[in-house]
């Protein structure tokens, strides 16, 4: 490096390096704004390349603390249903799939504030919740004791951009709740067999819905000919049906 240029760029972080330390005695301000305007004027081509540099860091940390937080937030599954055994074989079929479960029996209000809902508790008891803490949503169709159904709650959910999938005990309910908000939709008894089968992947709501409603539906037409036609049911379906019905036995005892 030239000797010219090689103490001109000593300058320059002697300046920078001023500028840390301003509080020091004698250094005043004002003679550290001199010093720097004077370092851009005598090396007008370094001075912008360390400029550049540190402002692309800057968008750099700004793009990274934004990928960071996006990748926190919604783990969570919101879980809207009234009858209490149905609510609590479905939580316990979401959390046997390791997903952690918030069970609400209804919903008071869901136009408050941006992904903001107020609700009933399993247990009778008024919660708050943000919408954002969740990746995904299974929503009743006739909600009793609440003052929004589920077809108010599903078009919440999609204006805060939070998919669900609507689990209503009859086609007709289903086909509103897809109409109304819902990404995909299952009868309740399909619905709990597609988890316990491992078809409701919550990444796939929100990417495919589609693809997910594919794999409902392929569930649903097993347990329809188990039903109907006597045709024996396979595999996971097999195990996943069974496992569900004994999920309901346990708490339609209690």
């Amino acid at each position: 490096m030239e000797p010219q240029r090689k103490e001109g760029l000593e300058r320059k972080d002697q300046a920078f390096a001023n500028a840390e330390n301003a509080e020091e005695p004698g250094l005043s301000y004002l003679s550290i704004l001199q010093e720097k305007v004077k370092v851009v004027k005598e090396h007008p081509v370094e001075s912008a390349l360390a400029a550049t540099a540190l402002l692309g860091a800057g968008a750099f940390a700004k793009r990274a603390i934004g990928r960071y937080l996006a990748s926190g937030a919604g783990h969570g599954v919101l879980l809207v249903e009234d009858t209490p055994y149905t609510g609590k074989a479905l939580k316990a079929a979401l959390e046997l799939e390791g997903e952690q479960v918030t069970w609400l029996r209804g919903v008071k209000r869901a136009d408050g504030l941006p992904h903001q809902l107020k609700g009933i508790g399993a247990s009778g008891e008024e919660v708050l919740l943000d919408t954002r803490k969740f990746k995904g949503a299974l929503v009743d169709g006739e909600l009793e004791g609440s003052y929004l159904q589920g077809a108010h709650v599903v078009d919440a959910l999609k204006k805060g951009h939070l998919p669900s999938i609507g689990i209503s005990s009859d086609a007709e309910t289903n086909a509103l709740l897809r109409r109304t908000g819902a990404a995909a939709s299952a009868e309740k008894p399909t619905a709990l067999a597609a988890i316990l089968a491992h078809k409701v992947d919550f990444a796939l709501l929100k990417r495919n819905p589609a693809a997910l409603q594919r794999g409902m539906d392929g569930v649903g037409r097993e347990i329809s000919a188990y039903y109907k036609e006597r045709l024996p049911l396979q595999g996971d379906t097999a195990r996943a049906h069974e496992q569900g019905e004994m999920l309901l036995r346990r708490f339609l005892s209690e």
